[in-house]
């Protein structure tokens, strides 16, 4: 296993901002959605059902049925406007994916880990400029220099646990649990000056989910169903142990990972569940959901990073991921109207065309 192997996600890859940007025209196109302002009313119903024939042509004629799949959803003003899926959850059974089909989201799961934040941020039990080293003990001399602003920004110069535990020999079929993390990062030095400029580091989330658990005395899970989910049934598991979650593959073999890290991702969902959640960002009286897009630093890729989420020039929202043969990518329209999901089981297929 390489190091990018390892990796949960970026951001907004090159590509998949491209291939977000054309999915984004497409979908407007031909679910006739509101792309406009907020106040265009919705289009007649035969437009929709023109989109659903063209979305499930799409998904059959680009997954193989015997293979790998996906599954794709999307929301316009809050209500699920299409959802549908195709390939095997399950290769060696031919389980096939369903609505019901959960995937480990990878690095899409930052925003929720964002929004707690922000959220005990509101309730005054931590603030933005708090040092890591106010929560948590044992750690570096470093601790006491990087804010908790930086760790969600990824501007803290803190080196990425998932190649440093593959540097020490680690795969992703060795079980470490979150204390593994958190000692593989304590062990190291920082890579810049916090604050200098912005490096995509899972690090900085497996930190705030410490932090977290350090404030409200909770496990990371209980707080964000208590904080942030309230009632959604995506929940906070890594796919090795959930009973529901698609198997992954790559190049055909199953591409399991037993690493308990969490923060960084290890959300599990369906894709509608995963569209219905982007309507959260329409909520702008929600001061913790503002709080997510503002301040947002330079990625140095012509977009910025918010707290947990991606935004492009035109104000439109997204995060990828990538995670032990899951793959997830997620986009919000610029008005916030629109939200589309893709969830697959391989990085083998060709993500980017869908």
């Amino acid at each position: 296993m390489t190091t990018s192997e390892a990796r949960r996600g970026n951001p907004l890859p090159q590509r998949a901002k491209r291939a977000l940007a054309t999915t984004a025209i497409v979908a407007c196109t031909a679910l006739a959605a509101a792309c406009g302002p907020a106040t265009v009313g919705p289009q007649p119903r035969t437009s929709q059902l023109d989109g659903v024939a063209q979305s499930e042509a799409l998904l059959d004629r680009t997954i193989a049925q015997d293979g790998p799949g996906c599954a794709g959803a999307v929301s316009i003003e809050g209500v699920l406007a299409w959802s549908g899926e195709a390939g095997l959850a399950d290769l060696d059974t031919s389980l096939p994916i369903t609505a019901s089909t959960r995937f480990d989201i990878a690095s899409v799961s930052k925003q929720f880990t964002a929004l707690a934040v922000l959220r005990l941020v509101d309730a005054g039990a931590l603030a933005l400029d708090d040092s890591v080293a106010l929560h948590l003990d044992g750690m570096p001399s470093w601790a006491d220099d990087v804010t908790i602003t930086q760790l969600l920004h990824h501007t803290s110069g803190i080196a990425d646990y998932t190649s440093l535990l593959v540097d020490a020999g680690l795969t992703l079929e060795h079980t470490t649990q979150h204390a593994d993390a958190l000692a593989a990062i304590s062990s190291t030095r920082l890579e810049f000056a916090p604050g200098a400029r912005f490096s995509y580091s899972n690090s900085n989330y497996v930190l705030l989910a410490s932090i977290v658990e350090a404030v409200t005395g909770n496990d990371f899970a209980s707080v964000l169903d208590e904080w942030v989910l309230d009632g959604e049934q995506m929940r906070l598991e890594p796919a090795s142990t959930a009973a529901d979650v698609a198997r992954s593959y790559r190049g055909g073999v199953e591409a399991r990972s037993t690493w308990l890290q969490v923060g960084d991702g290890s959300i599990v969902a369906t894709a509608a569940e995963l569209a219905l959640w982007g309507s959260v960002y329409a909520r702008t009286a929600d001061p913790a959901v503002r709080n997510m897009t503002s301040n947002a630093v330079d990625d140095g890729a012509g977009a910025h990073y918010g707290a947990g989420i991606g935004i492009e020039p035109t104000g439109a929202l997204g995060h990828s991921g990538a995670w032990a043969g899951f793959v997830s990518l997620f986009w919000v329209s610029p008005d916030r109207s629109t939200v589309i999901a893709l969830t697959c089981n391989s990085p083998d297929l060709d993500v980017s065309r869908l």
